[in-house]
Formats: structure tokens, sequence, C-alpha cells
């Protein structure tokens, strides 16, 4: 149910179990479900806690989970990269296998990122967790993908 509700959300189209959101092959996941329940204005919980489901392009999340450079685009990691230009902390395995389930339009879970305030700016919100760096380089790599589903926590 949650799937559906995400993919009507984001104008996806169901292809059997998974929604094809912008070539982005999702499917339901525990996030999708937490985002149903929490996403929800009557069915917010008592500590707060907030979810949201918006499209971003790939370029968006690398930068928001602080691996390419907001102003230059450029690769923002810390770290040597290898011979071949491979970033440190990415398998290359696991981007390869990725690239392959988004061809073949396999499910593939979204991407996420908790934000909470900002100390420093007023109304502003940081990044203070995220998973999903191989799927949004798996995505901007293949260029298939415009844009990528992104669950959002607010604490």
């Amino acid at each position: 149910m949650a799937l559906e509700r995400a993919c009507e959300k984001l104008d996806g189209e169901m292809e059997d179990d998974v929604c094809i959101v912008d070539g982005f092959p999702m499917y339901e996941s525990l996030k999708l479900q937490e985002w149903e329940y929490y996403g929800v204005e009557d069915n917010r919980s008592a500590e707060g806690k907030d979810f949201s489901l918006e499209k971003w392009k790939p370029k968006k999340f690398l930068r928001k989970a602080g691996w390419m450079d907001e102003v230059s685009q450029e690769w923002a990691v810390e770290g040597e990269f290898d011979r071949k230009g491979n970033l440190p902390a990415f398998r290359k395995e696991s981007l390869e296998e990725l690239k392959g389930k988004i061809k073949r339009g396999e499910g593939i879970d979204p991407p996420w990122v908790e934000t909470k305030e900002s100390e420093f700016i007023e109304g502003q919100r940081e990044v203070v967790g995220h998973e999903g760096r191989h799927r949004s380089l798996a995505c901007k790599d293949l260029e298939k993908c415009e844009k990528v589903p992104v669950v959002i926590k607010r604490r």
C-alpha cells in the first residue's frame, strides 16, 4: 500500500510490484512504510518525527550527503582516489550490481536522508544521516534516472 501511495505522489508508474519514478525502479521498503505512517498529518508520532517524500536529481542527493561540492560540483570527499579514479568508500561491485538492477527495472530501495534544524542558520535544516549514495551514483552514471525518490525524515 505504501508503494502505491508513494508512486501516485511522485507521478510514477506501477509495473507489477515496482514503481518507476523518472527511470528509478522503486520497491516497497521500511522507509516507505514509515513515510506512509508518519508522513500523513493525522499519524505524526508523539516524538515529532516527520517524513516526506520528494524527487531529487541524483547530484542533489550526492551533494546533500556531502559527496559533491555545492558550488564546484566536484567530488568533496576526503581520502585518496585509486589509480582508476574511483572514490573511497564506494564498492564498485555494489555500484555495478545496482546499475544492472536499474537497467533491468528491478526494484531497489529509495535513498533517504535524516535532517535536523540547523544550529547555525535559523530556518534551515542540515543532513545528519543518509543512505543511498550508491543508488544515486548509479542513476547519475547511467543517465537513466532524471530524478530519484528520496524519503526525508525530519527530527
